[in-house]
């Protein structure tokens, strides 16, 4: 582009520029708009109004000739929206909030940092365990044996600077570390024990598919364990922050118990439980099954609540362990709502032989009918593949586009 085209088009007015922007319906055009120059910058705010809610994108592994991991855009699968993420090659990636990724350097002694795909800031972390020497390089299964299992924020980083960063050890009794920003060290939790004697869980520990946790109120979070129990914990900033269970019990009896993943959904102000497991047809055949329920969590005076599902109006579900999400489908044009998509890592015979299916199915809660969205054996989605480790999770991420730095 000449030097004379380019003063032209930043020389366009701010009202001309905020004109062109109320055009597009995309996060990502917006911020691509926004960064061609200083002056459209200064003119475009950072979290624009007009824009419709976004749909969550998935974050994935690559295959094991490449050490990238990338986004993947269900809206656009069949054209391949692939955005890869060099800046996450170095860590273990073991959660997703708010639309920041928790990772972990394992190669560097368990340095921790908050990742945002859409703005591709960075917040740092202290060391996970204090008793690893800096520039120490650990081996990826070994994060396996300390439980790095899960992670959360208590709340947006961008909204909330007393956010705390809760890592859960599949230990028995669950433990948890939790830090804030400008800590120095993390806290070991070691409250009371998830489960009471009456509960026959001692000794057992849980399994990374058999836990999920997900906000409840204001500074609440609510947890399932073993596809049994729920719990009620209350977050404390501090200092030092503090995670406490408050209250804690069975699932409702009319909840299936299944030894295939639970997932907790904050939507509209409700939480949702959905799960996967295997029923019996009336001619015989063993099929699976998704089934949902509105889930009310109890307290010390009442137990929980159940009612299940066979509509959830507008909303769109997408399911992934301590990272589901809900939208509305009337703010994203062209998906229709009563949905619920969830990632499939299945085998399939296919002309006389079993491959593996990697990908992502939706299933429509109007007619039962469930469809590929995008899957592993198609030409165009030959980048969504991923490499299969147990320390492999997909992550739903909803784009956040406000900045942390200003």
């Amino acid at each position: 582009m000449s030097d004379r085209r380019r003063a032209m088009w930043e020389n366009l007015s701010p009202r001309m520029v905020g004109h062109i922007a109320r055009h597009l319906r995309s996060a990502g055009d917006y911020l691509v708009l926004r960064a061609t120059c200083r002056s459209w910058r200064s003119a475009l705010p950072l979290r624009p109004r007009h824009l419709p809610t976004q749909l969550p994108f998935l974050i994935c592994h690559p295959p094991s000739e490449q050490r990238f991991r990338f986004a993947f855009g269900l809206t656009a699968a069949s054209a391949g929206n692939i955005r890869w993420l060099p800046e996450t090659v170095q860590g273990l990636c073991v959660g997703s909030s708010y639309g920041w990724l928790i990772l972990i350097l394992i190669w560097n002694s368990f340095l921790v940092y908050l990742f945002n795909p859409v703005t591709t800031e960075e917040i740092w972390l202290p060391r996970l365990f204090g008793d690893v020497p800096g520039g120490v390089k650990v081996p990826v299964d070994d994060t396996v044996n300390v439980g790095l299992d899960k992670a959360v924020l208590s709340s947006d980083p961008t909204l909330d600077r007393d956010f705390v960063v809760m890592f859960f050890r599949h230990d028995v009794p669950v433990r948890c570390r939790t830090c804030r920003l400008g800590d120095t060290s993390w806290t070991e939790n070691t409250y009371v024990p998830l489960l009471d004697r009456r509960l026959p869980l001692a000794g057992v520990q849980y399994t990374s598919h058999e836990f999920d946790i997900v906000p409840y109120g204001e500074r609440r979070m609510c947890a399932i364990f073993e596809n049994k129990y729920w719990a009620v914990y209350e977050v404390n900033n501090g200092p030092p922050p503090r995670l406490t269970c408050t209250a804690r019990g069975s699932l409702p009896s009319c909840i299936p118990r299944s030894d295939l993943p639970f997932y907790l959904v904050a939507s509209a102000g409700e939480v949702l439980l959905a799960t996967h497991c295997k029923e019996m047809t009336e001619e015989g055949n063993i099929v699976d099954s998704t089934r949902l329920f509105r889930f009310e969590p109890g307290n010390k005076k009442w137990p929980a609540l159940a009612d299940e599902l066979d509509d959830i109006g507008d909303r769109i579900l997408f399911l992934g362990t301590c990272c589901s999400v809900s939208v509305a489908a009337g703010d994203c044009s062209g998906i229709p709502g009563n949905a619920i998509y969830y990632v499939i890592r299945e085998e399939r015979r296919v002309e006389r032989e079993t491959v593996q299916v990697l990908g992502v199915n939706v299933m429509s809660l109007e007619n039962e009918v469930t469809t590929d969205v995008v899957d592993s054996r198609t030409p165009e989605a030959k980048p969504f593949k991923w490499r299969t480790q147990r320390t492999d999770v997909h992550w739903w991420m909803s784009p956040n586009l406000r900045s942390f730095h200003t």
